[in-house]
């Protein structure tokens, strides 16, 4: 089972032999097994990897992102092929009904309130942990209502102060991005993993979107990222920080009443809606609550 978040920062040669990636830097040599890693992140222009070890990265279906120079991830690799069915799998997705399509949105948004909840009892907000409760309890089928949008102003008024906005600039918003970046990415392997693509999405529509399912799916997951960032100094943002961060795909949480990796819930989890929107079948559907 994948669990690893292997992360290149400084100049190094990435090779592969005998099913280990070997990571050569200037006075060190690594190896880890292909089997452990889950996702390689390449950080620094100065990294060189061969052909070799990437056909293996991609045959494994192993997440790579790539960094820009400021090291925010910019670019993922992945299987051409997919699923060995994706054009079937493709053919389901374009047709996928909008009664399913609105009654699973429906679901996700309740997690992701409730989880956005957790958030804030965690931090002690009881009173606003409660409002977002009774949000949760009154989505409708396809969340004609806007409950999320009533939740999130509520939530960030909570935890980034009535000054601040998502998308302000601020070092806590860079931090946010940059950890919902790393979960988009997982969940986009994931989807094409399961024969789908990410431009079709079940709420998210943008024309300009590359990754509108990708942009469902993540919802309940946020607010990990938002609990690891507000934990955080907010004055800066540190490796020590974005490490926090990409470590989050190593951490355990409970999903189907067993203890998981996160990379390995997302992984059950998109596979799980994307059975379900498949078949019609609300009770494919798997919850990730905190």
């Amino acid at each position: 089972m994948t669990w690893r978040f292997v992360s290149i920062c400084n100049h190094a040669k990435l090779d592969f032999k005998m099913d280990y990636l070997e990571v050569r830097q200037k006075d060190t040599f690594q190896r880890i097994h292909l089997s452990e890693i889950d996702t390689l992140m390449i950080e620094s222009k100065a990294v060189a990897l061969t052909a070799y070890l990437i056909v293996e990265l991609v045959k494994r279906k192993i997440n790579v992102i790539f960094c820009d120079e400021y090291h925010y991830p910019i670019a993922q690799m992945q299987d051409i092929k997919g699923a060995y069915n994706s054009s079937y799998k493709l053919s389901l997705q374009v047709n996928w009904s909008s009664n399913i399509k609105d009654l699973v949105w429906q679901q996700i948004i309740q997690w992701k309130i409730l989880n956005q909840s957790y958030v804030l009892r965690y931090f002690g907000k009881d009173t606003s942990a409660s409002m977002l409760e009774t949000y949760a309890s009154e989505v409708i089928v396809g969340d004609k209502s806007r409950k999320e949008s009533f939740a999130a102003k509520v939530y960030f008024n909570e935890i980034l102060g009535e000054n601040h906005y998502r998308h302000d600039g601020s070092v806590v918003d860079i931090k946010l991005n940059y950890g919902y970046s790393l979960l988009l990415s997982a969940i986009s392997r994931a989807i094409a993993s399961n024969g789908c693509v990410t431009q079709f999405g079940i709420w998210h529509k943008g024309s300009s979107n590359n990754v509108n399912l990708s942009c469902d799916f993540i919802e309940p997951f946020r607010p990990i990222v938002d609990l690891i960032v507000l934990n955080q100094n907010q004055d800066d943002f540190t490796d020590a920080d974005k490490r926090e961060l990409k470590q989050a795909f190593n951490q355990i949480f409970t999903f189907c009443n067993k203890q998981c990796y996160l990379s390995n819930i997302i992984a059950d989890f998109t596979k799980a809606a994307i059975v379900t929107l498949n078949t019609e079948d609300l009770s494919q559907l798997k919850p990730f609550l905190l």
